[in-house]
């Protein structure tokens, strides 16, 4: 965990959308900024086209996020090329996708990270230039699919550990609470979950 999180009571797990929220002070060139990342629900609340201005030297306004296999780690976050699992669990999908010669589970949100890519020069074919639009459409719908199983595993961390119906966990009690869960077990679900059809998911 970032040093800036460590014992700190001010960040939260939200009870609704399972994201975490909280203060910070990003220190940037002898500079210190201070920020609040929010969760998903006022992010959600908010009139399309409106967003609030990136923080100086991220690429968007997440610092932190909760590991998206087991939801038990909280990971550095903020940067295009910022990794989705705790070491472990990234272990597990990198395996995975290995033997399976294909990602099945995507590491990261920059397409670079998972070999799709389309070259400038020399000028791709249409043919080229239309195997990567298949490929990067498929890559980001397993975004998407893993996105949601983040949802879903703290959602289910929270109920197994007992805070079903709370709004909100101090992050410090989350972490504790949920340190005895089958973390290995979590990702073998997330693998179900990205293999399921997507009507299963409705």
């Amino acid at each position: 965990m970032a040093h800036w999180l460590a014992g700190s009571r001010d960040w939260q797990v939200c009870g609704t959308c399972c994201q975490l929220r909280g203060p910070f002070v990003w220190r940037l060139k002898g500079m210190a900024y201070d920020h609040v990342q929010e969760c998903d629900c006022p992010r959600q609340r908010r009139t399309d086209g409106e967003r609030p201005e990136t923080w100086r030297g991220f690429d968007y306004n997440t610092v932190a996020e909760l590991c998206q296999a087991c939801g038990c780690r909280v990971l550095d976050s903020g940067s295009r090329f910022s990794i989705w699992f705790c070491r472990e669990c990234r272990q597990r999908a990198t395996d995975l996708n290995a033997e399976l010669g294909r990602t099945l589970v995507p590491i990261g949100r920059h397409s670079i990270l998972h070999g799709v890519a389309s070259r400038t020069t020399p000028k791709p074919t249409e043919a080229e230039i239309g195997a990567f639009v298949n490929r990067f459409g498929a890559l980001v719908e397993r975004m998407r699919r893993l996105r949601d199983w983040g949802h879903v595993v703290v959602r289910r961390n929270l109920s197994t550990v007992g805070y079903a119906d709370a709004t909100e966990i101090a992050l410090t009690d989350y972490l504790a609470a949920v340190s005895g869960i089958d973390r290995a077990g979590r990702s073998e679900e997330m693998v179900m979950w990205m293999t399921l059809d997507r009507h299963d998911l409705e």
